[in-house]
């Protein structure tokens, strides 16, 4: 008779299982006639010599994990380093930029404004930007956001950084000598760098008050001096009667909890909308299921706050416990001195806190969950579907997302290493559909094609308008027109300015961010008032009516804190 191959793949998997358990059953019999049973013996208790012992044993394992990780990140520190003395005396140079097929752009991974810390604070735009006072503000929030000690309203933040630009300036006149004050910032390279462009903006400030005639106390006269010298030194431009800096530093701009806004808008729920801090009133979402979690040793509040942030973010559109448990690892790697708990515990332990901290957001935010099983159920009837070998839907740019994942199977083979033999090991895609994981991947990318989907917008279009796809109820975003009659441009709202992506946010120059700031809300609200993009991947997916739902559109106006 004939079969279908599938039959036979099942078939081979379930003869090799039963060889497996014959092999075992008969190793065991084997071991069992070689080595009978004894009577049993209890065992004597352990001393405290076997404790310490054991104790010691348990922290060599994770000083050798911590010192191979140590040089693994000092490594890379130097191939960055040599990296950016090569790029140091060019004008300018250009990224090469990727698009994944969830809509995702990337830039290089070895060097770019994507990768570390460092990389990231020694990159900055090629042509100076007039700083205005709007780009001042701006740059308060981004020295805030990078120290990472204040949470709480972007004014707030603000308002910090104002009341200690002294010794801010401070640290950028003196890197060496006041390590000590900017070392544990959250991303400390990224931080001087925003110190040193505070003190360069403040020493035009400064000057200005000078020849206004602004007295001097005699505490400040040392201080003064050295940013008055400073703007011979700094590139400066007068336009209009105004002196100002001409700012190279990219200053970003990220929605606050974006996994979880995506979802509460998909979703259609108003109160996880607000606790993503998409409301009136600013919101923490990470530091409240911090404020639950309890395990000895844990006790400083924003690294058990970051912790949570890193589990939560994969969690939020589906990520098992182990891939929690992975994120929290990788993040003890890249980051040692922001975890310094983390790096006590072994692998299974980490394992444990991942499974705890699951534990809190299951409870706490039940829509992430609900998201997560109605998908799965999208993709099960694709799954049903006769001949349907693929899930795939529309962005709301019209981007087309395509997700197949194919079972893998493994061959290793072994080649020599100069010194020995190596063994290395691979996985090779096979004919065959792995539904499973087609499963777990559709959460996720389903959330990263919608925030890549606004900034295409927002790149392409700046300002977007809803219009109806050809033969169905759909609508795509296309660029708006502009308003004045005079105005014969294409694309009248696109930006004019540098934009650098960072996945699911971005960085402009400073002046320049109320301006993107806007774009980038108006996109986001347009997007699921008139598209429903949640509708529309179950219409394509599982070929059922579109029906678009009344979604408010007004919250964009009352999000103050939703992009910071």
């Amino acid at each position: 008779f004939l079969a279908d191959k599938n039959d036979f793949d099942k078939w081979e998997k379930e003869i090799e299982k039963i060889e497996k358990e014959n092999k075992k059953r008969k190793r065991a019999k084997q071991e069992l006639l070689e080595d009978p049973p004894q009577p049993e013996r209890r065992l004597p208790e352990k001393s405290d010599d076997d404790l310490k012992r054991r104790h010691w044993h348990k922290r060599s394992i994770l000083l050798e994990e911590e010192q191979a990780r140590a040089e693994s990140r000092r490594q890379q520190f130097e191939m960055e380093v040599e990296e950016a003395k090569k790029l140091r005396d060019a004008e300018c140079f250009y990224q090469r930029v990727s698009v994944d097929y969830r809509g995702r752009m990337y830039l290089p991974a070895e060097f770019s404004y994507q990768g570390s810390d460092f990389a990231r604070s020694v990159i900055e735009f090629a042509d100076g930007t007039f700083l205005t006072y709007d780009g001042y503000v701006a740059i308060y929030q981004h020295t805030s956001n990078l120290e990472g000690k204040i949470k709480g309203p972007v004014d707030k933040r603000r308002e910090d950084i104002a009341s200690r630009l002294a010794s801010l300036t401070d640290i950028a006149f003196d890197p060496k000598g006041k390590f000590s004050e900017w070392s544990d910032a959250d991303k400390p390279y990224c931080f001087l760098r925003a110190c040193i462009e505070l003190r360069d903006a403040a020493a035009v400030v400064v000057r200005k008050e000078m020849e206004s005639g602004r007295e001097i106390h005699p505490s400040e006269k040392d201080w003064v001096n050295k940013m008055v010298a400073l703007c011979d030194v700094v590139e400066m431009e007068t336009r209009g009667g105004e002196e100002s800096l001409m700012s190279h530093l990219p200053v970003e701009l990220d929605q606050s909890s974006s996994a979880f806004a995506h979802i509460a808008r998909m979703m259609n729920d108003d109160e996880l909308l607000k606790q993503s801090n998409h409301g009136e009133v600013w919101s923490d979402l990470y530091t409240g299921v911090a404020d639950r979690i309890r395990r000895d040793g844990l006790d400083d509040a924003r690294e058990k706050r970051k912790l949570v942030k890193v589990v939560a973010v994969p969690w939020s559109y589906g990520a098992s416990t182990r891939t929690c448990g992975k994120a929290l690892k990788k993040f003890r790697k890249e980051f040692p001195e922001q975890c310094s708990y983390l790096q006590t515990l072994t692998n299974d332990e980490v394992g444990d806190l991942a499974e705890s901290i699951v534990y809190h957001l299951r409870a706490g935010f039940p829509t992430c969950v609900a998201y997560t099983e109605r998908v799965w159920r999208a993709v099960d009837a694709v799954a049903n579907r006769e001949g349907q070998e693929v899930v795939g839907w529309l962005t709301p740019t019209g981007f087309p997302v395509w997700q197949r994942v194919h079972r893998r199977r493994s061959v290793q083979s072994r080649v020599w290493g100069s010194e020995h033999d190596c063994r290395l090991r691979a996985k090779l895609p096979t004919d065959t559909i792995n539904w499973d994981s087609n499963r777990t991947k559709a959460p996720p990318n389903l959330v990263h094609s919608l925030d890549a989907a606004v900034l295409h917008a927002v790149l392409w279009a700046g300002r977007v308008k809803n219009a109806s796809y050809p033969e169905y109820d759909w609508q795509v975003l296309l660029p708006k027109e502009s308003d004045d009659p005079q105005d014969q441009r294409d694309r009248p709202y696109e930006p004019e300015y540098p934009v650098i992506t960072i996945h699911d946010c971005c960085a402009v120059p400073a002046t320049f961010t109320p301006d993107l700031r806007n774009k980038f809300l108006e996109t986001l609200g347009m997007m699921y008032t008139g598209f429903d993009p949640m509708q529309m991947f179950l219409s394509m997916v599982e070929q059922a009516p579109f029906t678009r739902r009344n979604i408010d559109f007004n919250w964009i106006y009352k999000a103050h804190n939703a992009i910071s």
